[in-house]
């Protein structure tokens, strides 16, 4: 067991829709809901990806880090080069412990991704009741059904292949 430095949130949502002038989807927001509290109880800051965070009310929280492009001019923000941001910048700021959020579907590839880059991964909190977004721009996100096939034949195989997990 270890003591977590840091929560580090990713994105699993996508729909063009603003609220209060922030993109807004319900899954991103849950999980802005579940990192707040996660951050609040134990007293970390938050590294995430920019869907999420933009969501988070940061007057309750220390955000520490705002990923808000791919590095790639053109590329979408994915889950690998998300935590490739986060990790570097943890890295720098001597962390690597950290309480990783993201969508149940999603948890598995992405805390093998962070811990191949180097991350010491606690326990997940509880995000069982994340929904995903049906009316997402992305379709393997839309349904349980697409998504769990999504990661099982295309994205873990894809990591796998690219020694990413």
């Amino acid at each position: 067991m270890h003591t977590s430095q840091a929560v580090v949130v990713l994105s699993c949502g996508g729909r063009d829709e603003y609220r209060n002038g922030k993109q807004w989807d319900p899954t991103d927001e849950a999980l802005a809901r579940v990192t707040e509290k996660t951050a609040q109880e134990r007293n970390l800051p938050i590294y995430g990806q920019w869907e999420v965070v933009d969501l988070i009310d940061q007057s309750l929280v220390t955000i520490r880090q705002r990923v808000a492009a791919h590095r790639t001019n053109g590329k979408r923000l994915d889950t690998r080069e998300g935590l490739e941001q986060i990790f570097l910048q943890c890295k720098a700021d001597g962390i690597s412990e950290i309480i990783l959020v993201a969508q149940p579907i999603h948890y598995p590839r992405a805390s093998m991704a962070a811990k191949k880059l180097g991350f010491l991964v606690g326990d997940q909190p509880d995000t069982k009741n994340v929904p995903l977004d049906p009316l997402s721009k992305y379709p393997w996100v839309c349904s349980e059904l697409r998504f769990k096939l999504y990661e099982r034949c295309i994205s873990t195989p894809m990591y796998r292949l690219r020694g990413w997990i």
